[in-house]
């Protein structure tokens, strides 16, 4: 038997999250954690075997999702989605320095 994906949700809008969360659970993924700032995305990270990320672009706080998603990648590379509805030139090109799987 396969062992299921681990997966560590960045989201701060909390319904969102859940939803993307019972969704994923749905159809056989393990949802480590769910994270709405920086710094509790890189506790997370560093304490669960995380094997996809799903990151939305604007979290709480000071840093967003593109710049934690670049201090993840400096831990370990881990294919990141980001969910945004931002996708503005600026934003583009910040995403596009983190290689991210998909956008």
């Amino acid at each position: 038997m396969d062992t299921p994906l681990q997966i560590m949700i960045v989201e701060d809008e909390q319904i969102v999250a859940m939803d993307l969360s019972m969704g994923l659970q749905k159809n056989g993924y393990v949802v480590v954690g769910i994270a709405d700032n920086f710094d509790d995305a890189i506790r997370m990270f560093m304490e669960h075997g995380v094997d996809i990320l799903p990151m939305d672009i604007h979290i709480r706080r000071e840093k967003d999702g593109v710049n934690c998603a670049a201090e993840i990648m400096k831990i370990r590379e881990v294919p990141v989605i980001y969910l945004t509805a931002y996708s503005d030139v600026s934003t583009l090109e910040r995403v596009k320095q983190t290689r991210p799987a998909a956008f």
